[in-house]
């Protein structure tokens, strides 16, 4: 089955339609949010950036030169690659522009329902465009590097003392159903502990501060801003609990500890559209994190039915609390 072309296409239009030139001999582009070209040998010439561990991964398969984050400077090129979050796309063009060496070209591209038209007008205000395309639902534009660079704003928040940023889950205020699970955090959770998809780090925080009894502490999650944001938003609470922080896609890769306890959130949308599957395997996986007699302690919104899964794959289930469109469990393996 032919892959749908989308943003990630739409960026590649003026090399392919030859209005700017394959990068030459020598030449290195940065690529931010990056997801894998097709076509030409992008692989030669690209620094790709990407903080969500299932795509570095694909890139990473593909033959890219792929980091979570990187120092951009002195680039001969810069691609950018726009997401949903109006703020976090701002800073990454920012960054490339920075990046870049004067008189040398940024290329953004973007699909038109997650904001690429008033991301061509922040750049307008500051730059001329230089041109633009539209193709696969998606918009296009680039402009020339002048040898002024762009002031950087600080992009990060503060929720309830913690630390976020845009492109986080829930990045500007405490998540309803984290905020529920928390509420059944006490010192019966004990031992060796796990958190499936961590994100900056709420309920670890929470759940430290609920109870002493904890052994071990490990943090599990895809996005690579978040897990950071999570080590240090819970650094001064740790004390004496062993941490571990593991930027994993769960779904995907093998998860080799046993715990006492899992708590999750997970996660139940891939990009815009409900995606049941995702928050099931996190589901499966939990079963076999777990030592025997472990237990699973998560929240899912009220309309998912996970209910019937933990049913079948643990002994017991127990429905906790049902409130605010949301539902919390907890499982005993």
């Amino acid at each position: 089955m032919a892959q749908k072309r989308d943003a990630r296409h739409t960026l590649m239009l003026p090399f392919e339609q030859e209005l700017l030139p394959f990068p030459g001999d020598g030449e290195r582009y940065c690529y931010i949010n990056a997801m894998a070209p097709e076509g030409r040998d992008w692989q030669s010439v690209l620094d790709c950036e990407q903080g969500d561990r299932r795509s570095f991964l694909q890139l990473e398969a593909a033959g890219f030169s792929v980091e979570p984050s990187r120092e951009l400077e002195n680039y001969d090129g810069a691609l950018v690659l726009a997401g949903k979050h109006k703020r976090l796309n701002e800073a990454n063009v920012i960054r490339a522009w920075n990046g870049l060496k004067p008189g040398k070209i940024l290329v953004v591209a973007g699909d038109k329902n997650v904001g690429i038209a008033p991301l061509r007008k922040f750049v307008q205000a500051k730059v001329e465009v230089e041109e633009s395309l539209s193709k696969n639902h998606g918009l296009v534009f680039w402009v020339v590097k002048q040898a002024t660079d762009w002031e950087l704003s600080p992009v990060g928040a503060a929720v309830e003392g913690y630390k976020t940023a845009p492109g986080m889950f829930s990045p500007e205020k405490i998540d309803m159903g984290s905020s529920l699970l928390a509420e059944h955090f006490d010192e019966r959770i004990r031992g060796s502990v796990a958190d499936f998809g961590a994100g900056w780090g709420y309920l670890c925080g929470e759940l430290l501060s609920c109870s002493k009894k904890l052994s071990h502490l490990d943090l599990y999650e895809a996005d690579w801003a978040s897990l950071e944001a999570a080590k240090e938003n819970i650094s001064d609470k740790v004390g004496d609990v062993h941490m571990g922080a593991y930027w994993i896609d769960i779904t995907a890769e093998p998860i080799t500890r046993k715990y006492n306890w899992i708590i999750m959130n997970p996660p139940f949308h891939a990009g815009r559209k409900a995606d049941i599957p995702l928050g099931e395997s996190f589901i499966a996986k939990a079963r076999q994190s777990l030592q025997p007699k472990g237990k699973l302690l998560m929240v899912a919104n009220i309309q998912l039915p996970y209910e019937a899964l933990l049913k079948q794959k643990f002994s017991r289930c127990e429905l906790l609390s049902s409130k605010g469109g949301f539902k919390v469990f907890e499982a005993m393996v």
